[in-house]
């Protein structure tokens, strides 16, 4: 908060508004959603403190996920995310992939709608960005525990 001196009266000024990161969505494989996922990628980096960089969330299909697990990771399979970050977890520069094909298969196995797996995966690769890994059996909990509190905090 700032404060200025007007005619010798103390005045606060509000704060400014909080930066956020540039958030952009490529749909090259658009998937059918009933909510905005830029505004929803824009709350979870709020609730974060992402107030920089910018974050690339691009849909993609079946085919083009594990073209880019085989070509980035020396994976040769499908994955429902692939989250890369060449910033830091301060200001970070992010490519998240998320498969939608994937997503709606995950829905339908986890009796999740597929509106709300779309979402736990912008979660969770922001998540990632910010370092968050999923590795060890402790590290998934920390995640999952963390994907479900934004979910429930920024449910509709």
């Amino acid at each position: 908060m700032e404060i200025d001196i007007v005619k010798g009266e103390l005045y606060t000024k509000p704060n400014k508004i909080m930066n956020k990161p540039d958030i952009i969505i490529s749909e090259d494989h658009p998937p059918s959603i009933s909510f905005d996922p830029k505004a929803f990628a824009e709350s979870v980096s709020q609730e974060k403190a992402i107030t920089q960089g910018s974050i690339d969330i691009n849909f993609v299909s079946t085919d083009a996920i594990v073209e880019l697990n085989k070509s980035y990771l020396k994976r040769d399979y499908i994955t429902d995310i692939i989250t890369f970050n060449l910033g830091s977890t301060e200001s970070p520069i992010g490519d998240i992939y998320i498969c939608c094909d994937t997503a709606k298969e995950n829905a339908e196995t986890y009796n999740n709608s597929y509106d709300n797996e779309i979402k736990l995966l912008i979660i969770h690769g922001i998540l990632h960005i910010l370092d968050y890994r999923d590795y060890s059996d402790e590290e998934k909990e920390r995640m999952n525990t963390e994907q479900t509190r934004i979910l429930e905090l920024l449910h509709d």
